[in-house]
C-alpha cells in the first residue's frame, strides 16, 4: 500500500496537502485500506464488472490506412484487405501467431481469443462478451441501417435488443449471424479526403453502417480510402494495430497475389441478413440516429499532422520520444490554462498473466516544475533543460513500474471491488484514484509501420 500511497500522492502536486491527509488516513494501521490489502493478499476475489459506456464515441477507437493507389476501386480495396485479415485469422484460429515481446520478455496473447467471431452484448445489469467457434462460424457481415441501435446508450441499446428479439422469431438468427461474423466489412457512400474527414469516418461514421459492439470493423469508402474501427471492452489497440500493420504489409510489399479474378467454386453466395422491423423497433432505431447525431455534435475533432521533425531527431537528443512528447503535451497545456491537470496514457501490463493496462498519470512534480520554469524569464536555458530531463526521467520511472504492476489507478480500483455492498465509501473516495483526467493521451505501438494514422477515440 504505502509504494502506491506515495505515487498517488506524487502524480497530483496541485492537491497534495488534500490527497496526503486522506491517503494517511486511507493506510493507517487498521485502517479500511489494510483491511481491504489484506483480504487482497488472501486471494479474495472481486466481484466481476463489465464497462457500461456507450461504444461510439467514447470507448472506440480507429485507424486510417495508407491509400492504395492500385485499388481505388472499393471492391478491389475490400476484397484485398478481406483477405489479407483471413490469412492473420488463420494464424489466430490454428495458434501459430507469432508471441510478442516487450524489452525482450513475452507478453500475453490471451486479448487475442477475443478478436474474430466475437461481440459485445448489450444486457442488463451489464454487458458481457460471446465468442463463437471459428470453425462454424466462417462468414463475414456488411451492415445495415439497423446497426444504428448498437450506438445507443448501453441499457437503451439492451432494451432495444430484446424488443428486437421479441418482434419475429428469426431476429434472434439475424443477430446471432452477425454476432458471430469473423468481422464487419462497412461500405460507406462516403468519400473523406482530408485527415479530419478521415478521422470522423473511421471513428464513428453515420451512426448506421456500423455494428459498434464488433471488435473488428474494417471500412472502406466509395473513393477506395479505408480505415479500422475497433471496440475497448474486451480488447486493447496492441493487437488489432498488429493486425492493421500486417495486412497492410500483405498488401503494400505484394506478399499476396490478389489479381486472380477466378472464385472458388465452393464460395456460397451472399445472403442477406433479414430483420423484422415493427414499428416500435423503427421507433427504436429512429431514436437512436437522433441522439447519435446529438452526441457526436457535442464533440469536436481535429487532426495535427506534425511534419517538422519525429521519434528519429529526438532519439538524438537521448531522450524517450513517448516521454518528450507527453512533457510537450503538459507545455502546452500549462500555456494555455496557466495549469496543470490529470492526465491519462495507457500502460502496457501484459507480461501478466490476462494484462491489459494500467494507467500512467504523465503529471508529476517535475513536469510541474519544468513546465512552470518554462515561463520564467529567470531561469537559464541550463536549469530549464535539466528539469526537463528530470521530468523525462520521472514519467519514464512511472511508465515502467505502471508496466511491472506497480501503478496506482488498477490498485486502488483493484481494492475498491472489495469493499461488501453497502459499505461505507466516504473514506475510500476521498483517495485521489480516479479523478476525471482532463487530457487522454494514447501511445501509437512501435509495431504500426503501414497504417498512415493511428487515433483514439474521446476518453
Amino acid at each position: 500500500m504505502a509504494p502506491t500511497a506515495r505515487r498517488s500522492n506524487s502524480s497530483i502536486p496541485s492537491e497534495l496537502a488534500t490527497s496526503k491527509a486522506a491517503v494517511d488516513d486511507f493506510i493507517k494501521p487498521g485502517g479500511v485500506g489494510q483491511r481491504l490489502q489484506e483480504n487482497s493478499s488472501r486471494g479474495e476475489k472481486t466481484r466481476s464488472t463489465r464497462t457500461g459506456y456507450t461504444s461510439v464515441p467514447y470507448v472506440s477507437y480507429f485507424y486510417s490506412h495508407r491509400d492504395d493507389r492500385n485499388r481505388r476501386n472499393p471492391a478491389k480495396r475490400a476484397a484485398a484487405i478481406t483477405t489479407s485479415v483471413l490469412e492473420f485469422k488463420k494464424q489466430v484460429d490454428q495458434g501459430t501467431l507469432e508471441p510478442e515481446y516487450m524489452k525482450k520478455m513475452p507478453i500475453c496473447m490471451d486479448s487475442y481469443q477475443w478478436m474474430f467471431n466475437t461481440s459485445r452484448v448489450a444486457a442488463r445489469p451489464a454487458d458481457y462478451p460471446i465468442k463463437f467457434a471459428p470453425g462454424e462460424n466462417k462468414h463475414i457481415i456488411c451492415c445495415s441501417p439497423i446497426g444504428a441501435l448498437t450506438s445507443e446508450n448501453r441499457d437503451v441499446w439492451a432494451d432495444a435488443r430484446q424488443l428486437l428479439v421479441d418482434a419475429h422469431p428469426s431476429n434472434a438468427a439475424a443477430l446471432e449471424a452477425i454476432e458471430s461474423s469473423s468481422f464487419v466489412v462497412c461500405l460507406d457512400d462516403a468519400a473523406p479526403v482530408t485527415l479530419e474527414e478521415r478521422a470522423h469516418q473511421y471513428w464513428h461514421g453515420d451512426g448506421a453502417n456500423r455494428w459498434y459492439d464488433k471488435p473488428l470493423q474494417f471500412i472502406v469508402n466509395d473513393n477506395g480510402t479505408s480505415g479500422f474501427m475497433g471496440e475497448h471492452s474486451m480488447m486493447d489497440g496492441t493487437p488489432t494495430h498488429r493486425l492493421n500493420d500486417y495486412i497492410n504489409d500483405l498488401i503494400f510489399n505484394n506478399k499476396m497475389d490478389f489479381s486472380d479474378p477466378s472464385i472458388r467454386s465452393t464460395l456460397p453466395e451472399p445472403e442477406v441478413v433479414k430483420f423484422h422491423v415493427t414499428n416500435e423497433v423503427q421507433d427504436e432505431i429512429d431514436r437512436a440516429v437522433k441522439d447519435f447525431r446529438t452526441v457526436i455534435g457535442q464533440h469536436q475533432l481535429a487532426v495535427q499532422a506534425y511534419q517538422g521533425y519525429g521519434k528519429g531527431l529526438i532519439k538524438k537528443f537521448k531522450c524517450s520520444p513517448d516521454a518528450y512528447v507527453q512533457m510537450i503535451i503538459q507545455l502546452a497545456y500549462n500555456k494555455m490554462y496557466g495549469k496543470n491537470r490529470p492526465t491519462y496514457e495507457s500502460a502496457a501490463t501484459r507480461r501478466f498473466q490476462q494484462g491489459r493496462t494500467e494507467t500512467c498519470r504523465s503529471v508529476s512534480e517535475a513536469s510541474v516544475s519544468w513546465c512552470k520554469a518554462m515561463s520564467e524569464p529567470a531561469v537559464s536555458n541550463d536549469e530549464k533543460v535539466r528539469l526537463f530531463r528530470a521530468a523525462v526521467d520521472s514519467h519514464l520511472e512511472y511508465i515502467a513500474a505502471a508496466s511491472d504492476g506497480k501503478g496506482v489507478d488498477r490498485h486502488l480500483f483493484g481494492l475498491k471491488k472489495l469493499l461488501e455492498p453497502g459499505e461505507d465509501l466516504l473514506r475510500f473516495s476521498r483517495i485521489p484514484h480516479s479523478v476525471s483526467r482532463v487530457l487522454g493521451t494514447c501511445r501509437p505501438p512501435s509495431l504500426v509501420r503501414n497504417s498512415s494514422m493511428a487515433m483514439a477515440g474521446a476518453k
